[in-house]
Order: C-alpha cells, then sequence, then structure tokens
C-alpha cells in the first residue's frame, strides 16, 4: 500500500504520544514493504528515515490550535501546497493523528474516502472542553460534570474568564464541524470511542491501541535505582499533587524517586521543599524519548497518578513493557490498558492515601514485585507490540480502500 501520514511534529523535535505513535507506525509499515511518507512541519526539505521518506513544509509549521477561527486559511494553504505531489496524488490511505493535522485535512474534500485518523486527543473528543486551556493544562473537572466551575477552580474571573468562554465556544464549534467531515475513525480506547460516539457517528471505526517498538521488550537486568518513577507533565491534571501527598504520607527516609517531565518543575521543587523530600524525590526535567527506557528499567513501581482521564497512557505501556508493575487511576482508557492485581494496581483518583499504602504494598513484598513485573511485560508484549498493532492498522486501511 501507498500510505501517506501528517504530523505537525516528530520527534526528535517533539516526543508527544502522538508524533511517536506516527513515526512508529510508519517504520513498521516500512519495514513490510509498503510505500510511506511523512509529511511534517519545518522548512523544505526531503530526506529518507529507517525506509520511510520524510517531508518538511513551512505550511504545517502554523498551529491551528492557537488560530482556531484560520483554521480554514490554513487548509486551504495546505491544500494549495501539496494537491499535485505525487505521493498525495497516488496514496491509498491518507492518515492524520495529532489534532492540527485532523483539522487541517478535514476539509480537503477529495481526500475524505481515504482520510483516516486516530483519535487521542481531548481537543476533538472532549464534549465539555479541554479545549479551552491550549498549553495551560485543563484540571478537567469536567469529567465530574462540573462544566465551567474548572475555570473558577483556576481561580479565572472578570475578563480573562469571559475570554476562556468565547474561546471554547469558536473551538467547539470548529472542532464539531471537523468532526461531521471524518468518516474513517480509529480510537486508541474503548473510553475514546464512547466518548466519540457522544458527538459523531463516523462510517467506520475500530479500536486499536497505542504500541511500543521492539526495543522497549529487551530485557536487562539492572540494579534498582529508584522506588518510584513518574514520568509526565508536571501539572495538577497528571496528578502529580497527589503523588507528593502521598509520598510525604509513606514517610520513608530511605525512599527514592525519580520524577521526569517538563511543565511547572520551580513550582513543584518548591513543594518537595516545603515538605521536606529534597533527599527522596530527584527531578530529571525533560528527557529524550531513546534515553527514557533506562528510568523504566531502573525503577521498582511506575505511578501513574492522573486526575484527568488519559486516553490510553504510554507510560503505563512503557513501564509494563519494562518489567515494572504500575500503580495507576482508575480514569479514562487506564483500565483497558492493565490488568488490576495482575500488572499491578488500578486505584481512584485523587486519594493520596490509597496511593501510598498501595505503592508500600508492593515496594515491601519483593517476590510479587518480581512476579507482576514478569506479567507486566509478557502483557505489552501481546496487546502492545508494533508487529500485532500495525497488523491490525493495515486491515483496517484494507476495509477503507475497500469503501466496506
Amino acid at each position: 500500500m501507498n500510505i501517506v501520514f501528517f504530523s505537525s511534529l516528530l520527534p526528535p523535535d517533539y516526543y508527544g504520544g502522538a508524533e511517536i505513535l506516527t513515526l512508529t507506525l510508519a517504520e513498521a509499515f516500512a519495514a513490510k514493504g509498503h510505500t510511506v511518507t511523512i509529511y511534517t512541519g519545518g522548512p523544505n526539505r526531503r530526506f529518507t528515515q529507517n525506509g520511510v521518506e520524510i517531508i518538511q513544509i513551512p505550511e504545517l509549521r502554523h498551529s491551528p490550535q492557537c488560530k482556531t477561527s484560520l483554521s480554514q486559511y490554513y487548509a486551504t494553504k495546505l491544500h494549495t501546497a501539496l494537491r499535485h505531489e505525487g505521493s498525495i496524488q497516488n496514496a491509498d490511505i491518507i492518515h492524520a493523528i495529532d489534532l492540527d493535522s485532523i483539522t487541517l485535512l478535514s476539509y480537503w474534500k477529495e481526500i475524505q474516502d481515504k482520510f483516516v485518523v486516530t483519535m487521542q486527543d481531548y481537543g476533538l473528543i472532549c464534549p465539555a472542553g479541554d479545549l479551552l486551556y491550549g498549553s495551560i493544562g485543563c484540571l478537567n473537572y469536567c469529567h465530574e460534570n462540573k462544566g465551567f466551575q474548572c475555570i473558577a477552580h483556576r481561580g479565572v474571573y472578570g475578563i480573562a474568564s469571559l475570554r476562556l468562554r468565547l474561546s471554547y465556544a469558536v473551538r467547539k464549534l470548529v472542532r464539531d464541524k471537523v468532526l461531521d467531515r471524518l468518516k474513517n475513525v480509529i480510537c486508541v480506547s474503548n473510553y475514546v470511542a464512547q466518548s466519540l460516539l457522544r458527538i459523531h457517528k463516523p462510517d467506520l471505526k475500530q479500536v486499536i491501541p497505542n504500541c511500543l517498538s521492539d526495543e522497549w521488550f529487551i530485557k536487562n537486568n539492572v540494579q534498582k535505582t529508584f522506588d518510584i518513577l513518574y514520568v509526565g507533565r508536571l501539572e495538577a491534571y497528571k496528578g502529580i499533587d497527589v503523588l507528593l501527598h502521598a509520598i510525604h504520607e509513606m514517610k520513608n527516609p530511605d525512599l527514592h524517586v525519580g520524577i521526569v517531565g517538563g511543565g511547572s518543575r520551580m513550582y513543584y521543587e518548591n513543594i518537595v521543599r516545603m515538605k521536606g523530600l529534597e533527599k527522596n524525590i530527584t527531578f530529571f526535567g525533560i528527557v529524550d524519548q531513546r534515553q527514557i527506557r533506562k528510568y523504566y528499567q531502573h525503577s521498582r513501581v511506575i505511578v501513574v497518578p492522573s486526575i484527568w482521564p488519559e486516553p490510553c497512557g504510554r507510560t503505563i505501556i512503557e513501564g509494563m513493557a519494562s518489567g515494572v508493575p504500575v500503580v495507576a487511576t482508575r480514569t479514562g482508557g487506564t483500565p483497558e490498558s492493565m490488568v488490576h492485581g495482575k500488572h499491578g494496581y488500578l486505584i481512584p483518583a485523587g486519594n493520596s492515601s490509597i496511593m501510598a499504602s498501595t505503592i508500600n504494598s508492593l515496594l515491601f513484598k519483593k517476590k510479587l514485585l518480581s512476579v507482576m513485573g514478569v506479567s507486566a511485560r509478557n502483557y505489552a508484549k501481546k496487546m502492545y507490540n508494533t508487529d500485532v498493532v500495525s497488523g491490525t492498522y493495515l486491515s483496517f486501511y484494507r476495509k477503507v480502500s475497500c469503501g466496506i
């Protein structure tokens, strides 16, 4: 097949879930003998990487996420730049995974029969408004049916509050129009699929989870440096506050915690100092995706304390693939990613006491840690390896190509 991907960013420029998934799938398809092209943002440049032709174009450098009302203008620019490209004209499938690319390509009428999207971005599926917050990060109280109370929770009032509400109204209007044009949709979890179906019913839909490249499943017998590892954005909606409270409640002077990720690092470093946990917690900042495996391998327990409902948490899958038990909150698509009691534990979101006792119950049971780690790795290798997941994608592509 001739498969074309669109991704506004790609590693190493950005290591988000959508970008990692794009590159992982593209390289897997190329290895299976398919012709694969990726269009991404950047100066006009073409090069080949692991059998994939990567084409950088300036038209994908502009983010309509911040300029929603101008998305049709940017879509027209993209169409003008690429409509005569041979890779587009000869494509069997045109696949977009990130929000910006999905939005831009949804305006392109002549490709809709072969246009596939992967839904994992709350900017498209959240019925109560994650789009509202842009890069600030939503605390996501909407999943508790509190609507715009999340604005007040952040202390936003007056003109600023009005601006956010108007921004949401505009973005919701654009998002709904985008969804109406999508015919072939892949969702990363049943949770995402159910959220989508509340507002849009595509012609063809399938649930396919995230995947990991083979290197994630290589066993390494290394010394466990961290008792607990957290990987993710340092923002409240990711539950980092709850994790720090839990660590404080554990009252273990020998506990060693690694925290990897960008965001409000200085704010959380201050909290750590206030709680007297400087000797227990080490902040590593943003780590290159090519180096991040070693942090998982050196850890005894992975903690995913998200308050917001994760679509299909990559950290959970990466932790399991590394042979490490996971303690995660029972939100969003997370309960679909692991089995409670076999690969770790699922706990209520926002409860630091339960989190502390659950982590302790694992750390003091070395045999259980080992058994769960082996079970988690085997499960991840069976469910999330690239060969299996890419094969499922190809089956979906064939259905699209045949017009089923």
